[in-house]
């Protein structure tokens, strides 16, 4: 299943935290696998995972779609993504006390293909992350830094402003079917 001498959720959630990453290359799709299912685990953080329905179904098929894992909330649209995420920025900033996020409040990443959204999603992101709300995207990140990984999960390449010299570093990989096996032993 997950390829257990590496890990993605540092890298990639110290990635995000620089005003959102984008995954390119021909391992993206099974690094950003591996990272869900991490997250969902919940070892490492506590965190809930955001997904458009389009991209929920290209990462982990229709299963996605069925799963009972409550850290795993599929939106129909990504506009339905957009908003929530928003509305839990508004939420998010009313419980903060002196400035500090609440004590056992979640992570909230969002995992998207940016698309027409992507100025919006870099709005928000751009203001969330103070409120653990990051976003880790399917594509080019002009926003923030965009991270190429091989299939096996290499980084090839790092850029955007304050890109972190991590190339060579291996990142967990985890194929659609091993993610579809995982997900159904959720429910």
């Amino acid at each position: 299943m997950l390829e257990q001498e590496s890990t993605s959720l540092g890298y990639l959630v110290a990635l995000a935290a620089m005003n959102g990453t984008g995954l390119t290359g021909p391992g993206a799709e099974n690094v950003t696998r591996a990272m869900v299912l991490e997250l969902l685990a919940g070892r490492h953080m506590a965190a809930r995972v955001l997904v458009p329905r389009e991209d929920a179904v290209r990462l982990f098929g229709e299963e996605a779609l069925h799963t009972a894992n409550p850290g795993l909330v599929v939106l129909d649209t990504m506009q339905e993504v957009v908003t929530e995420l928003e509305v839990e920025i508004v939420r998010r900033s009313g419980q903060r006390t002196d400035a500090r996020v609440p004590e056992g409040q979640s992570w909230l990443f969002v995992i998207a293909s940016p698309g027409a959204a992507a100025e919006r999603l870099h709005r928000i992101v751009q203001g969330g992350t103070e409120d653990l709300i990051l976003g880790v995207f399917l594509g080019d990140w002009p926003y923030g830094i965009t991270c190429t990984v091989d299939e096996h999960g290499v980084i090839l390449d790092l850029e955007g402003r304050s890109a972190p010299a991590w190339t060579a570093h291996r990142l967990a990989i985890c194929s659609q079917s091993d993610a579809v096996r995982h997900l159904e032993g959720c429910d």
